[in-house]
């Protein structure tokens, strides 16, 4: 239980490392190309007064490569955390089989139940924990994004939503219309 409460804490590191290395891109590429137009912010003005170019990029590199190695280690952890929960119910699974009552334990075959457990073990880890890890630590990002897209502009947010609303309902629609044919094909 500790483990799952450190890995939704590096999920949340890992995503708000990466949302600040996807807002410093833009002005990592202006400093590198001198664009004095992007750099005119009220926050250029307050990192200027205490670094210069140079400094500016190296300090950017760095924030770089420790959101990349913070987002390698929590995957490195998701898929141990993933094993880890797909050993323990394999395990339990593997005690029922094995610790049936005498009657029960000789009418079923054991090798067959052994080999289906084994079998779904496996696609329980690749198919059900590992996606649900990604995704909640994608969803973690999402929330993270929004929140931050609503406090800098509520209007952009607003838009952005509104948009992805739209898109998701044309192939919502779409989905449901070819789904539908090819139903009646059936």
């Amino acid at each position: 239980q500790i483990n799952g409460i450190i890995l939704i804490f590096a999920m949340t590191l890992s995503s708000i490392t990466e949302l600040i290395s996807i807002a410093l891109f833009a002005p990592f590429i202006s400093i590198i190309l001198g664009d004095r137009e992007v750099q005119n912010g009220k926050i250029f003005d307050l990192i200027y007064k205490y670094l210069d170019n140079k400094s500016l990029i190296l300090l950017v590199i760095a924030v770089f490569i420790l959101s990349l190695l913070i987002r390698v280690s929590t995957l490195i952890w998701q898929n141990k955390f993933a094993a880890r929960i797909s050993n323990e119910i394999i395990y339990k699974a593997y005690d029922v089989v094995l610790n049936q009552d005498y009657p029960t334990y000789i009418k079923e075959s054991k090798s067959r139940l052994i080999a289906i457990i084994h079998t779904y073990g496996n696609y329980l880890l690749s198919e059900i924990i590992v996606p649900i890890l990604y995704l909640f630590e994608s969803i973690i990002f999402i929330v993270l994004v929004s929140i931050f897209l609503l406090l800098y502009n509520w209007k952009i947010f607003l838009t952005i939503v509104t948009l992805l609303f739209i898109i998701y309902l044309f192939f919502f629609r779409r989905a449901n219309k070819i789904l539908k044919s090819s139903s009646l094909k059936q």
